[in-house]
């Protein structure tokens, strides 16, 4: 299974596209998630994944600190992208419509860093709750081989110039429907794991930012002591 899961993998060269997030945003909160990925760039470093499990992960981290740090009432959705990115929109629903999710949601809500910090995590425990699904040899290996090709965006296939060159947006439009149904059975068969997953990113947010804060303390603690 973990083969399987590797063909699928991305490189760490992998960079977030431009404004491709599900919700739409503005060149200010776009440019205030740029700066948590800088600012915690180590931390994403030290992920047990590369860069991401699969192409839409990391932008899933992305269409989770919008969730998180926009008020519902300014948070809109881009039904052009959702139509385009099939299987990360199904992803995005499967977690907000969880009951850990939405509970963790008000803790978290409106906090730039935690909010950050745990939609890095989730991207982590969803990544390896994703290795335990069973998905077909040939799907992945076709998926990769076109997200590889196209550089990972999949916007210029659905433009009309390139659906009169290469006949890609149906092809990608069906494998990515397979995928999202793979994770909604998955979800439906065991919503526990699923949960799970959610809980064990925010246990491990909140152990990090307390670690970060006592660090934090002790050096203010330590220089105040020098002088």
């Amino acid at each position: 299974m973990t083969q399987l899961i590797n063909t699928f993998r991305v490189t760490s060269a992998y960079k977030l596209q431009h404004e491709n997030s599900l919700y739409s945003a503005n060149k200010i909160q776009y440019a205030r998630f740029d700066h948590f990925l800088d600012l915690y760039e180590a931390l994403i470093l030290t992920m047990p994944y590369e860069q991401a499990e699969v192409p839409y992960f990391s932008e899933i981290s992305r269409d989770l600190f919008f969730k998180l740090t926009i008020a519902d009432d300014d948070l809109m959705e881009v039904p052009m992208l959702q139509m385009i990115y099939i299987t990360r929109t199904q992803l995005m629903k499967l977690i907000c419509k969880s009951a850990s999710f939405q509970a963790l949601q008000k803790k978290v809500q409106f906090d730039e860093k935690q909010a950050f910090i745990f939609s890095i995590f989730l991207l982590s425990t969803l990544a390896q709750w994703h290795q335990t699904l069973h998905f077909d040899k040939v799907l992945l290996e076709d998926m990769s081989t076109i997200m590889y090709n196209n550089h990972f965006d999949l916007r210029p296939l659905f433009s009309e110039d390139f659906s009169m060159i290469e006949p890609y947006p149906k092809k990608i439009v069906d494998l990515q429907q397979k995928q999202a149904n793979i994770y909604s059975l998955a979800v439906k068969s065991n919503r526990l794991a699923f949960e799970d997953a959610i809980q064990l990113a925010y246990n491990h947010m909140l152990i990090f930012t307390t670690i970060q804060q006592d660090f934090s303390v002790s050096m203010i603690g330590g220089e105040l002591h020098d002088t």
